[in-house]
């Protein structure tokens, strides 16, 4: 690459396996960051059989042997190993996403290397969803604690910067807010549609409601036994459920119990360029996250990538919902309990107008949410500040 006054040099260490589900947005503002002209390069762990060393969308990616337990050592090793990286490539700037332990990267570069640049960034993608409260109190404080050791934190919404920061926080924050590859789920690939409707048996004549996401955690017996309503309403009515999770089993059993099991489907883990395509075969989208201490305020991607591909969605009245959906406009927001969650979806089918109106409304304003946007009006000025100060 070429590089010109206006051309950064960033590094991103990402803690999860690059690219997978679980690395959806570091891998995103990557590679909108490196489309941008930028030189880009991600230090992630290696998984078995993944190479070293590999272009991915003009993003040049670092994979590092780290042990798989415990996770907190692993964390240390891959700053370590992580630095060593930074200590050759000298980026202009590291960010870091959010994981314990790395605040190693900019203590020990700054206190044994000295190094004058980069800057470093810490984003703080979430709060902490540990269900026990004196154990979430602890992670957030921790995580608090290491950002003082950046130079700036990045988050993706005002609740999540006054939940972990507090409102006396002195250094510099930015807000980027999460955003959703417009292009890749308004448009997906159609063999890989028609691929899936093939392996599920979806028939043109069926209506398809569909949730993506973590079987864990989000309280979806709710959901199971709202659709179980909705089958003595309406018929040809079949849900999808993508994900894997810790309670998969339990819902599956009680789907079983309620005599839907043929109605319900649990597809298991879905690789995320085929994600698009699934949406593609859906006519609504339930995004049920349980308004709470834990998920109000976290960054419901899923309902991004909902609206993005056209879909009417039926959403938990949640802070983080309603950052993307407009009551009646884009989507329709309920209260987290089964009658709620049972009548937003009995509304949806049993309005055919309401849904195409809905449809319509999601696809234009996701557009204000695509990555390039997100990238472009917030991250890259952001970066520019930063390397001001």
């Amino acid at each position: 690459m070429i590089r010109t006054s206006e051309t950064l040099k960033i590094c991103y260490v990402v803690s999860t396996f690059y690219p997978t589900p679980g690395a959806t947005t570091p891998y995103e503002i990557s590679s909108h960051v490196a489309s941008r002209g930028h030189d880009v390069f991600v230090v992630a762990p290696r998984l078995k059989g993944q190479r070293r060393l590999e272009e991915v969308n003009n993003v040049v990616v670092y994979r590092v042997n780290v042990p798989g337990r415990p996770v907190r050592f692993s964390n240390i090793v891959l700053a370590l190993k992580a630095l060593m990286i930074v200590l050759r490539k000298s980026p202009d700037i590291v960010h870091v996403t959010f994981s314990p332990q790395q605040f190693l990267l900019p203590l020990l570069g700054k206190l044994l290397f000295k190094l004058k640049k980069p800057k470093w960034i810490f984003h703080m993608i979430s709060v902490s969803v540990d269900k026990n409260p004196m154990r979430r109190f602890l992670q957030n404080k921790k995580s608090k604690f290491e950002s003082r050791f950046f130079d700036a934190v990045v988050t993706s919404n005002k609740y999540i910067k006054e939940r972990m920061l507090g409102r006396n926080w002195r250094r510099p924050v930015y807000l980027v807010p999460i955003g959703v590859n417009c292009t890749r789920f308004a448009n997906p690939d159609p063999c890989d549609i028609e691929e899936l409707r093939n392996k599920w048996g979806i028939k043109s004549n069926q209506c398809i409601l569909i949730y993506v996401g973590t079987l864990s955690g989000r309280n979806l017996s709710i959901l199971i036994n709202a659709f179980k309503r909705v089958t003595e309403h309406h018929e040809g009515v079949r849900l999808f459920l993508v994900g894997e999770g810790e309670e998969k089993e339990k819902l599956h059993r009680l789907a079983e119990r309620l005599n839907i099991s043929n109605q319900v489907v649990f597809t298991g883990y879905l690789a995320y360029q085929l994600v698009p395509a699934f949406l593609k075969l859906a006519q609504i989208a339930i995004s049920p996250i349980p308004k709470n201490d834990i998920y109000d305020i976290q960054p419901p991607l899923k309902t991004l990538e909902y609206i993005s591909s056209g879909l009417p969605t039926v959403a938990t009245d949640t802070l983080a919902n309603r950052i993307f959906i407009k009551d009646g406009i884009n989507g329709i927001l309920v209260s987290d309990d089964e009658e709620s969650i049972f009548n937003g979806m009995d509304r949806l089918l049993s309005d055919e107008k309401l849904r195409s109106s809905l449809s319509s409304n999601a696809k234009i304003s996701a557009g204000s949410f695509d990555w390039d946007v997100s990238v472009g009006n917030s991250l890259e000025p952001a970066y520019r500040d930063i390397l001001r100060r």
